[in-house]
Order: structure tokens, then C-alpha cells, then sequence
């Protein structure tokens, strides 16, 4: 009897030591791949401050290193798809300010990647012919398109408007279709808001010079207007191509009333974002079509974050980002 109870020992003590070696060959495995991610984020050109602040955050809140490592990918993909790395990095500045689960933040950024590949592939169906000139599209143009998908558009109305003004410059289209985003928020009547930013896109009128009609619209209905009255004055303002002071004129708007705060573009969408996460790049840059946005009229930001969290140093080593 003693015998068998010694074998039994003896068997479960080399259970134990096998298991051991198990989890330690597996914690040697998780380091060795997230060190691995970590030199090919450097050299996707994925900024330094940003992968250490990671691995710090990871170490200090017990992240599994998987999942330092899935973010840090959603990096790397991002830059080698050719994206504006910045609204990634907000995204993730932003769930570690909140102390979001890294699963969710993950989650936000492949949601982000794809919205950005979708305007890619819209902006290379709309590439000017051989006859036409070429131009680039810069980064901002690029951020504040792809944003918008924040704010309350949808797929298929980017597409719609893509399709309706061909020859439209892309500029002008952009400040169109965030003009039709902050006419949305302020609930305006959804046919009049068709035709202004279809007659404007036809028009040519939304330049940067007119980038003020959605914040006179909007000021215009905190008075108490009728959408059907704000909607002739501003027909007739781009028909005629006046300016939007001339329409503000002819609203009876005064500076006191065009100080007034209106719709903020960069909203979540329904469904998207975890729990006390947007799912925009911190802050959608939009024109100033949406009063006291802060977000710089249509030289807008290129998709920085309000939400702090700087980048510190801290554990720079592939040891760091969570903990086995």
C-alpha cells in the first residue's frame, strides 16, 4: 500500500514540475512574440512614445501580453495600409485614459481600420481621369472624410454624394458632406437639408470662405425660424453666391446670435463604441458648419485626441505590456 501511495506521489509531483515547464514555456513564448511586435511596430514607423506608453500601461494594469500585442498590431496595419496613424493612437490614448479593457479598444481600432479602408477605396473609385489633373489627397481630407462616419453618416449617403458631384472638388464635397452631418444633428428637416447641400455641391459653394452656413443655420433655428424660411434664405444665398454674412443679414441674425453653440460633429455611432468610449478619432474634424466644434473650421485637426493621456517612457523592453 505504501508503495502504490508513493507512486501516486511521485506521479503528481511530475505533474506538477511538467506543468511548470508548461506555463513557463509558454510565458518565453508570449515575450518572445511581443518583443517581436514591438520591433516590427518600429519599424512600421509606429512612434516610440506610443509603443512604451503601451507596455507601461499594459504592465501597471496586468494586461495578458496577447493583448498588448493585438494593439500594437492594429498599429502596424494601420501604418502599412497607408492611414493617418494619429486617430489610431488617439483611440488608444483615449481607452487608456478610461481604462477600457484592451479586447474593446481593439475592437474600436479594427472598426476604425475598416471605416478608413472604406473611404480608400470611395476616394480611388473618384480618381481623376487621365484628361483631368491630378492632385493628392492630404491627410487632413482623408481624416476628416473618414470621421464623418462618426458623426452620424452612413455608408451609403458618403457613396450617394460621391456619385452625385463626379466633378465636385473634393475640398468643396467634404465641407458638403459635413455640412449635411451637422444639419442631421441640429434635426433639421431632412428634405430641405437634401436640397441646400445638393444645390451647394453644384454650386461650387462650399469653400472655405463659406464654411460658416451650418453654424448661421443652426443659429437660425435656436431663434425660432422655421426650417422652411431658413432653407429659402439659404437656397437664395447659394444661388446667388452670396455670403454667408449676406445670409446672416437677410436671417436677421446678430453676433450675439452667431455666438451661440450648435452641433458637435465626431459623435459614436449606435452600438459601435464599448462603454465610455467614442468609436471617432478622439475628435471628428469637421468645418466650422458646426458652431463651437473647436475643431478649426475646414482646416480642421488631422484627427488629434481631447482626451489627454500623453506618452510617457516608462518600460520600454519587450518584458513589459502585461504580465504572464
Amino acid at each position: 500500500m505504501g508503495t502504490r501511495l508513493r507512486q501516486i506521489a511521485l506521479a503528481l509531483m511530475l505533474l506538477l514540475v511538467l506543468g511548470g515547464n508548461a506555463d513557463a514555456a509558454k510565458n518565453h513564448t508570449t515575450e518572445t512574440e511581443l518583443s517581436s511586435t514591438v520591433r516590427a511596430a518600429e519599424t512600421a514607423g509606429v512612434p516610440a512614445a506610443t509603443v512604451n506608453r503601451l507596455l507601461t500601461h499594459g504592465y501597471e494594469q496586468n494586461w495578458d501580453t496577447a493583448d498588448t500585442g493585438r494593439l500594437l498590431r492594429g498599429l502596424i496595419a494601420a501604418q502599412q495600409s497607408g492611414f493617418p496613424l494619429q486617430p489610431f493612437v488617439s483611440k488608444i490614448e483615449e481607452g487608456l485614459a478610461k481604462r477600457i479593457p484592451p479586447s474593446k479598444i481593439a475592437q474600436v481600432l479594427e472598426r476604425k481600420e475598416d471605416d478608413y479602408r472604406f473611404t480608400q477605396t470611395l476616394l480611388a473609385d473618384r480618381a481623376p481621369r487621365p484628361a483631368q489633373h491630378q492632385t493628392s489627397v492630404s491627410t487632413e481630407e482623408r481624416v476628416r472624410l473618414t470621421e464623418l462616419l462618426n458623426a452620424g453618416l452612413q455608408r451609403e449617403e458618403l457613396k450617394q454624394l460621391f456619385a452625385d458631384a463626379p466633378a465636385t472638388p473634393l475640398p468643396v464635397l467634404i465641407r458638403g458632406a459635413e455640412l449635411l452631418a451637422s444639419l442631421r444633428q441640429t434635426r433639421f428637416d431632412t428634405r430641405l437639408t437634401t436640397q441646400i447641400v445638393s444645390l451647394g455641391l453644384k454650386q461650387n459653394y462650399f469653400t472655405a470662405s463659406q464654411a460658416d452656413l451650418g453654424r448661421i443655420i443652426a443659429a437660425a433655428k435656436n431663434r425660432g425660424m422655421s426650417d422652411k424660411d431658413i432653407a429659402a434664405a439659404a437656397l437664395s444665398a447659394i444661388q446667388d453666391h452670396a455670403s454667408t454674412d449676406q445670409l446672416a443679414s437677410r436671417l436677421g441674425l446678430s453676433p450675439a446670435d452667431l455666438g451661440a453653440r450648435g452641433p458637435q460633429l465626431g459623435g459614436s455611432r449606435s452600438g459601435v463604441a464599448p462603454e465610455g468610449m467614442s468609436s471617432g478619432a478622439g475628435q471628428a474634424p469637421s468645418s466650422s458648419s458646426t458652431p463651437g466644434s473647436g475643431r478649426g473650421g475646414s482646416g480642421g485637426s488631422s484627427g488629434g485626441s481631447s482626451d489627454g493621456g500623453g506618452s510617457p517612457g516608462g518600460r520600454g523592453g519587450s518584458g513589459g505590456g502585461g504580465r504572464r
